[in-house]
């Protein structure tokens, strides 16, 4: 195709394709009219193609008949067309390609058109139009937002650390006098088995390490092969879980909690089954086979055992004034600590139970505990 305002024997060549649905005579037509249309309205016509080619690459398709790529300054274009089966299309291009090593190979950028595909490199930014600029502004952008979201993200923690800094410093230490003497104050404490501890973390890691402790000194019972499943969960149930669960009714419990002690009772029900993780065997095989629910469900029903002791009690007794008390004091910004009153709550409504149900001590039982 001769170039408009030029000499005859200046000759533009180009790879084109129509769709499926033209013939040729048609599809020569389009392409004339196309070629003239971009020549005559830019000059740019190389990165016109070149943008063109470029939302092709990025396009959605399962079978795009053309990739971009590159490495470092080295910028790769390849293009086949679209009749041509993704094996033909890579010999076509296997072809290309070899053929620029052997032509091209000392130039800084190189085309190469074959019958049904295309390959074209350059090196550097120098022959590489189209959207190379665009993309490097782009990018740019982007990492002009990613350092500042980085530098805000890393401002605020340093300023929540700050605060909470302070907030230490501010904290005074109460005193308690007994016989003119000061109690020393303490992060936990043991007391009648129970570690007490602010969180209550402590605790819970006391009672895994108590029911590991139970459960190594029973494993003659638990790992013989020759007792069956059901008599090794009834073992469980008796000897190790009533540790494990010790004192658990008082624990104002955390969902991080529930999920150590299910992953602690687990791993005792897979070794006592004989088992493991790469057997695949799901959780619920194995306590149906046992016998045994989950550790959580057990949690609930004794904290509501106890809860329904409690509110048997005379308003006047010890117990019930310890519940009704209420801590002065200011309370600290955020979501307030979850408390013991709050899980009840909780296994309240999900049971659908009322304080004054607990008076009836068969519907209470009936309604709380968990069959196994």
């Amino acid at each position: 195709m001769p170039a408009p305002g030029s000499a005859s024997q200046d000759t533009v060549y180009g790879l084109f394709q129509c769709r499926g649905d033209l013939n040729n005579e048609d599809c020569g037509r389009c392409v004339a009219k196309a070629m003239w249309a971009v020549i005559s309205s830019s000059s740019d016509a190389l990165a016109r193609r070149d943008a063109v080619l470029g939302y092709l690459g990025v396009s959605d398709g399962t079978n795009k008949p053309f990739r971009i790529g590159g490495s470092g300054d080295l910028r790769g274009v390849a293009q086949c067309v679209g009749d041509l089966s993704p094996s033909e299309c890579q010999d076509c291009l296997s072809e290309a390609i070899e053929r620029l090593e052997t032509d091209c190979a000392a130039a800084k950028w190189g085309d190469m058109y074959l019958a049904k595909c295309y390959a074209r490199y350059s090196e550097g930014a120098d022959h590489w139009h189209g959207g190379n600029d665009t993309n490097n502004n782009d990018d740019e952008e982007i990492e002009k937002t990613l350092a500042i979201l980085i530098g805000l993200t890393a401002g605020v923690a340093l300023i929540i650390v700050f605060v909470s800094f302070l907030s230490t410093l501010c904290e005074k230490d109460i005193e308690v006098y007994i016989e003119g003497n000061v109690l020393p104050s303490k992060d936990c404490f043991k007391y009648l088995g129970y570690m007490i501890h602010k969180d209550g973390d402590d605790d819970v890691t006391h009672r895994i390490k108590a029911g590991w402790l139970k459960w190594r000194a029973a494993t003659g019972v638990l790992c013989d092969k020759k007792v069956s499943l059901k008599l090794k969960g009834k073992f469980y149930r008796m000897a190790i879980r009533l540790v494990l669960l010790y004192g658990s009714e008082c624990w104002a419990i955390k969902k991080d909690h529930v999920r150590r002690m299910e992953a602690a009772e687990m791993r005792m029900l897979r070794w006592a089954c004989g088992r493991t993780l790469w057997d695949m065997t799901p959780n619920s095989a194995i306590r149906m086979s046992l016998g045994v629910v989950l550790v959580s469900e057990k949690l609930r029903e004794g904290r509501l055992r106890w809860f329904g002791h409690v509110l048997g009690r005379q308003p006047s007794n010890a117990v019930r004034r310890v519940e009704l008390i209420t801590a002065d004091g200011a309370i600290r910004r955020g979501r307030p600590r979850r408390k013991w009153v709050d899980c009840l709550r909780s296994y309240l409504k999900d049971l659908a139970l009322t304080d004054d149900m607990s008076s009836d001590r068969k519907i209470w039982r009936l309604k709380t505990r968990v069959a196994e």
